[in-house]
């Protein structure tokens, strides 16, 4: 046992918890290049979310989402057809048609997008850095949107 371990307690304890608001969570447990198993802080997921199943990956320095997550998470559901609209959609038909070297690419978000997981921080202090994983289902590009509150980075991640 480290000292770490010994005044800040293991990581590896961390439990897999029944959330009344998210559901099942679990800890992600990895193995590092020597073969040690780190198991993450944050909580990982499955919730209903715009009609369909998505991953989520919560920020839980205490062990558990936080009231915080709950009322951005609610906030983000309710608001998520506007964001779509008004921002994601533009974002995406923008960056998409500079990545794949077109003039212009028209996304029909409900038949070209699978959403993937979305990733909330603890959100204690403001602003609030979250990310948005979505599949481009025509190039089967991974595509991952950060935002600050609600603006998005404007230098998206594309995966292939």
């Amino acid at each position: 046992m480290t000292i770490w371990s010994k005044l800040f307690g293991s990581r590896n304890n961390l439990k897999d918890i029944k959330d009344d608001y998210f559901g099942e969570l679990k800890h992600e447990i990895r193995t590092d290049i020597y073969g040690k198993k780190i198991v993450s802080k944050n909580l990982k997921g499955k919730v209903l979310f715009d009609e369909v199943e998505v991953k989520i990956d919560l920020d839980c320095s205490t062990g558990v989402p936080n009231k915080s997550q709950k009322d951005f998470f609610t906030f983000l559901k309710s608001e998520f057809d506007n964001l779509k609209s008004k921002i994601i959609i533009p974002l995406l038909e923008e960056k998409l048609a500079q990545w794949i070297d077109r003039q212009k690419v028209k996304v029909d978000f409900d038949s070209d997008i699978i959403l993937r997981e979305i990733f909330i921080p603890d959100c204690l202090t403001k602003p609030i850095d979250w990310k948005l994983s979505l599949v481009y289902i025509p190039t089967d590009d991974y595509v991952t949107i950060k935002f600050t509150d609600f603006i998005p980075d404007k230098n998206i991640a594309f995966n292939s």
